[in-house]
C-alpha cells in the first residue's frame, strides 16, 4: 500500500476491500440527492450525492453499516443557483477496518478526486482524513449529515 497516515496522502482504491469501491456509483441510483448552498467545506455549491445499497439500509439512528459509500459530486454554484462546473469528487466510505496506512476517522474513509472520470476508472484518490475532526464529527447521522437509509 502506497499510503502514509495522514492528511493529503494518496489512496489507491483499488487496494480497497471490493464493497468499498464507488467506481460504479453512477448506476447506484439514476436520481441522485440535489443540495445546494453553502456550507463550510464545500462553500457555495451544488452537491449530487449518491448513495450505494449498503448505506441506503441505515435504521435511522445508531451507525452506518460497514460497506457504506456516499460519493459527492461538488460542482460551483452560479450567480443564479444552478449548477456550475465541477469542483472535485468527495467519497466517504464506512470501514471498521481500513487497510494499513489508510487514514480513518469515526469508521470512515473521507477522500477526494479531481473528477468523475477519475473515479470511474479507480484513480488514485487523495486522503481527506481532516473532514472528521473538521465537520463530519458533528454530522447528526453517524458522521454523515443526512439520513440516507431508505
Amino acid at each position: 500500500m502506497g499510503a502514509v497516515a495522514g492528511c493529503d496522502t494518496d489512496v489507491d482504491p483499488t487496494e480497497l476491500p471490493t464493497a468499498l469501491s464507488a467506481q460504479d456509483y453512477k448506476s447506484w441510483d439514476p436520481t441522485p440527492i440535489i443540495a445546494g448552498g453553502y456550507i463550510p467545506a464545500h462553500g457555495n455549491s451544488v452537491r449530487l450525492i449518491y448513495v450505494n445499497a449498503r448505506a441506503r439500509t441505515y435504521a435511522h439512528s445508531g451507525r452506518y453499516p460497514e460497506g457504506s459509500v456516499i460519493v459527492k459530486e461538488v460542482y460551483h454554484r452560479k450567480d443564479d443557483g444552478s449548477q456550475g462546473s465541477l469542483n472535485y469528487v468527495a467519497i466517504m466510505r464506512k470501514t471498521a477496518t481500513p487497510p494499513d496506512g489508510v487514514p480513518s476517522a469515526g469508521g470512515w474513509i473521507f477522500t477526494q478526486v479531481g473528477s468523475v472520470a477519475a473515479v470511474q476508472a479507480g484513480k488514485t484518490e487523495r486522503s481527506r482524513d481532516l473532514c472528521w475532526d473538521s465537520c463530519h464529527r458533528q454530522g447528526s447521522w453517524d458522521g454523515a449529515w443526512a439520513d440516507y437509509g431508505d
